[in-house]
């Protein structure tokens, strides 16, 4: 390192890439100095990994250079970490370079006139592509320069006033946090499309799905509470370590009383289509056996039908009926009470 006078701090943006041989998810930190004439160092953090996703693991030689152009062109400053100077350290995977130690990068070069500069980056002899513009680090790249605003990632945030919440936003590829000791949220996560977890999901207390699918195609461990998912559907395409899973009904009219003869009317309000319902119908006899048994004429020389039945079933209520010589099949097979559970079912469409 050369003893000239460095700003150097760090901000984070997702920019990925790759290319036959590695693959590399890697992060831009960058903060340039305050006076324009100084030169800038910036970290370049990723993860590596060959074709097959292994995290790679060991001393590599790379090259970043920056470009006025997403192709072609001249560079207008390369930097070499290879055996001259420091090979890349590459551990699990994970990796940093501090880029401007070995060749002092003009604050010019960076955005700030609207030009668009791009880096490019090469493992050993592999250049991967696309090369990524620098403009898609976000706005505390540029706070070192003149106008750009404040020094840190506090000065950055609020450098547009005071507000509900505020975006992060990646020209291209995923952003990437990446935290030694975990990332931790006070309050509530809100995921506007789809939730990827590449390897396994710990879920110390209820996980709540209430408005889609919740797909499972590994392992899934729920150590304390439970899983909750509102009216939809869970796919365990694998194992499930779960102590016990259950159905929670829409509609649960409990053990009602029931005569011969009798009708009944349910009313569950659940609305929607009633030809997607799941209805489920139990009998409890009067010595307290639970059944669902019901019989036509001829069962035990009796000439009528023995049970109860459900129907006319709409969005609001559904019937119940108990059969005239129901007694006969007392005490264990009799309907003395029934209880109705309904699965709304029909919320979202299905998933194959």
């Amino acid at each position: 390192m050369r003893g000239k006078s460095r700003n150097q701090a760090r901000i984070r943006a997702g920019v990925s890439t790759g290319c036959a041989l590695l693959t590399l998810v890697a992060v831009l930190g960058a903060i340039c100095a305050v006076q324009a004439d100084t030169p800038v160092t910036f970290t370049y953090q990723g993860i590596l990994t060959d074709p097959n996703g292994h995290l790679a693991t060991g001393e590599y030689n790379m090259r970043f250079s920056i470009y006025p152009a997403a192709t072609g062109g001249t560079p207008l400053w390369t930097e070499l970490h290879d055996y001259n100077s420091q090979k890349v350290v590459v551990t699990g995977g994970l990796f940093e370079v501090l880029l401007g130690q070995f060749v002092d990068i003009d604050p010019t070069l960076l955005p700030g006139d609207g030009s668009t500069p791009y880096l490019e980056v090469q493992v050993e002899a592999e250049v991967l592509s696309p090369r990524k513009p620098l403009n898609s680090v976000p706005y505390a790249l540029l706070a070192g320069q003149p106008g750009a605003g404040g020094n840190t990632l506090d000065e950055a945030y609020d450098e547009g006033g005071p507000g509900a919440g505020r975006v992060i936003c990646a020209d291209a590829g995923p952003v990437l946090i990446d935290c030694a000791d975990g990332l931790a949220v006070s309050g509530s996560v809100s995921v506007g499309d789809d939730l990827s977890v590449n390897d396994r999901a710990y879920v110390n207390r209820s996980l709540a799905v209430g408005s889609y699918a919740l797909g499972l195609e590994g392992s899934v461990y729920i150590t304390q509470q439970q899983v909750s998912i509102g009216g939809w559907n869970l796919y365990v395409e694998k194992e499930s370590h779960v102590g016990s899973l259950s159905l929670r009904f829409d509609y649960n009219s409990g053990w009602q009383s029931i005569d011969p003869n009798q009708v009944r009317v349910f009313n569950h309000d659940l609305g929607g289509t009633p030809s997607d319902y799941i209805v489920i119908m139990d009998g409890k006899s009067s010595n307290g056996g639970i059944h669902q048994a019901n019989f036509g004429t001829g069962y035990s020389g009796i000439n009528q039908w023995i049970g109860c039945e459900w129907y006319d079933l709409t969005g609001s209520s559904i019937r119940v009926k108990r059969g005239n010589n129901d007694t006969a099949t007392s005490p264990t097979k009799d309907w003395s009470q029934v209880r109705v559970r309904i699965i709304k079912n029909n919320q979202y469409p299905d998933i194959p």
